[in-house]
């Protein structure tokens, strides 16, 4: 955080038509990306559509951090995705079952922009 903090583009869901432009603008120039999103399948979606598009490296948004996370949320529902970065993050969030919004740690991701 503050003026030493790379820039971050948050977004809420899918990309709208205005963050692809930015993120496309920012690939152009050959920015470097990393993503994190909420740990539920709807989560690995975006993550491996926005992969489709912008090469982004995970960012706490893995098998290992979901599972050293303490965070504890709702119950794991809907249908299962493959996530094109970590073939291990599908068969470990089946395992724990427990869906993890990104707010839930936040904590962890703003002590890395420090």
């Amino acid at each position: 955080m503050g003026p030493d903090c790379p820039p971050l583009v948050c977004v809420n869901g899918q990309p709208s038509a205005a963050v692809w432009r930015l993120l496309d603008l920012l690939a152009e120039d050959r920015a470097s990306f990393r993503y994190h999103g909420d740990f539920d399948w709807g989560g690995i979606r975006i993550g491996n559509t926005l992969r489709d598009r912008i090469p982004w490296m995970p960012w706490r948004f893995d098998a290992s951090a979901y599972s050293t996370t303490t965070a504890e949320g709702g119950p794991l529902e809907g249908r299962p995705a493959d996530a094109t970065w970590d073939p291990d993050l599908r068969p470990t969030l089946e395992r724990r079952g427990v869906r993890i919004e990104e707010e839930l740690v936040l904590p962890a991701l703003l002590e890395d922009l420090r």
